[in-house]
């Protein structure tokens, strides 16, 4: 959320300063990054709840990815913490503990 935050600001900067000047392509492009970053938010939220629940391993492992994958070009001190995730989730234990079944 905070990576989307900083881009939104950015492009709202770059548009003040020097970036399209039609109104409507202004628009559009923050339209976009909007839904884009909302939509990705959702997600990656979506899978951390499946991992406080155990559950969707994939989806959760997905999510660690994708978020490494959009913040390595945004911003790449974020993609760094992702590592972490991307390690308990390989372990075999948290592995098992997945597929195990929950009461």
């Amino acid at each position: 959320m905070l990576v989307s935050i900083l881009l939104l600001a950015s492009v709202i900067l770059g548009i003040l300063f020097g970036g399209p000047k039609d109104p409507v392509e202004a628009g559009v492009l923050i339209g976009v990054f909007i839904v884009f970053f909302g939509v990705s938010g959702a997600f990656i939220f979506y899978a951390g709840s499946s991992m406080h629940r155990l559950s969707n391993y994939g989806l959760v492992l997905g999510a660690i990815v994708f978020g490494m994958a959009t913040s390595f070009f945004t911003c790449m001190p974020l993609c760094l913490l992702g590592i972490w995730p991307l390690v308990v989730m390989l372990d075999p234990d948290v592995r098992d503990a997945f597929r195990s079944p929950h009461p």
